[in-house]
């Protein structure tokens, strides 16, 4: 099953584990400018990262954003959510 890639116009996103060639439309996590990004799986459980035309950064990205998937795949990274207990919720 080959899911489209994310777009901002349909909001649909590929199911994770989809096969390498799934592109995936982004921000960069860094700053505020949100510079836009294309990840796209390379089939050995890396990803590449690929400037978009966007607003922002016109096509380019900083050195920030080129290693930004790095994070995906760091060993010192989380592998799950941390979440605090909100103060409202039932105890």
């Amino acid at each position: 099953m080959t899911a489209a890639p994310y777009t901002e116009a349909t909001g649909a996103r590929p199911p994770i584990g989809e096969p390498a060639g799934t592109q995936v439309d982004t921000h960069c996590p860094y700053c505020a400018l949100q510079c836009g990004m294309t990840l796209v799986p390379d089939g050995t459980g890396s990803v590449q990262v690929r400037a978009r035309d966007f607003p922002s950064n016109g096509g380019g990205l900083c050195q920030k954003g080129w290693t930004s998937a790095t994070l995906l795949t760091s060993p010192d990274g989380s592998s799950t959510s941390s979440c605090r207990r909100s103060i409202w919720s039932a105890r």
